[in-house]
């Protein structure tokens, strides 16, 4: 439905692929199909928020405020997921601190 309507809007038929509509209405968006091959790696807005609002904006080591970032506990890389159960906050100290699995 999505798709059909942005292609409405670009002034495509709605026989034509995702790639072509995005290549010929923004011809600068040639990275972007690159980016669909490899995955995407960064979570979506929504897990983010509902793992802020889980984890009270805080580091879950310390309990500290600053310098929070989202930390995922299996690395993307090394198989983990972009879901709410592998990411966590956690404050840039602790980050540091804390061992890696691979190391």
């Amino acid at each position: 439905m999505v798709l059909k309507v942005l292609r409405r809007l670009v002034g495509l038929s709605t026989s034509a692929s995702a790639h072509e509509a995005l290549a010929s209405s923004n011809p600068g968006l040639e990275w972007w199909d690159h980016s669909l091959q490899a995955g995407n790696p960064l979570p979506s807005a929504w897990v983010k928020l509902s793992v802020w609002r889980r984890d009270h904006g805080t580091c879950v080591r310390c309990g500290g405020q600053e310098s929070v970032w989202f930390d995922y506990i299996v690395p993307v890389a090394e198989g983990g997921s972009i879901t709410e159960q592998n990411l966590r906050l956690m404050c840039q100290g602790c980050r540091r601190r804390e061992p890696r699995a691979g190391a």
